[in-house]
């Protein structure tokens, strides 16, 4: 029985009661998250693109944003995703992170300055998602694994919260963003 199975078959019943609280195991999402910080995740079964999420990817825990879902068509070229054959803009931050936009919600990225490898055009199938993390050079992601079942997700992040004294909660803005949101 995999991991996730075995959480869905003891948990499921209180998952939907309660929120769940995972700790962040690595830089992928940096810099909305970062390693050690404890996230809250809500049993949710809509995702949107630029949700940041919770899933069971090779049988281990991992957020990562939504980039597509079921029937959209993504790449990664330069630097740059492209989704349904429009580049994501950026717009500059700092030296390390940028704003990236999908049209609707505006989130913080690392800049690629090495340039990951391209990532051929890729249709995502109906009933799943193409996850990648906000810390591009770094993540391990749908750029090597592909898009993945809806059912292997966990559920949205919904807030940061503290070891970091800067907690971080969905419904408070962030300074340096509009419309930034988990």
């Amino acid at each position: 029985m995999s991991l996730f199975e075995h959480f869905r078959r003891t948990h499921l019943d209180v998952c939907v009661k309660m929120r769940l609280q995972y700790l962040v195991s690595n830089y992928a999402m940096l810099p909305v998250l970062d390693k050690d910080d404890i996230v809250e995740i809500s049993r949710q079964s809509r995702v949107n693109r630029g949700d940041v999420i919770c899933a069971v990817i090779g049988g281990r825990f991992a957020m990562k944003r939504v980039m597509a879902i079921g029937g959209d068509e993504v790449r990664y070229e330069g630097g740059m995703v492209v989704l349904n054959g429009f580049p994501l803009p950026k717009m500059p931050c700092d030296n390390e992170t940028c704003f990236e936009t999908n049209g609707v919600l505006t989130y913080r990225v690392v800049r690629d300055g090495r340039i990951a490898p391209d990532m051929q055009r890729c249709i995502v199938p109906q009933g799943s998602i193409f996850l990648m993390g906000d810390n591009r050079p770094v993540s391990k992601d749908g750029r090597a694994y592909g898009p993945i079942p809806l059912l292997d997700m966990v559920g949205k992040v919904t807030a940061r919260i503290d070891p970091h004294p800067e907690t971080f909660h969905a419904d408070q803005a962030d300074p340096d963003a509009v419309g930034y949101k988990f």
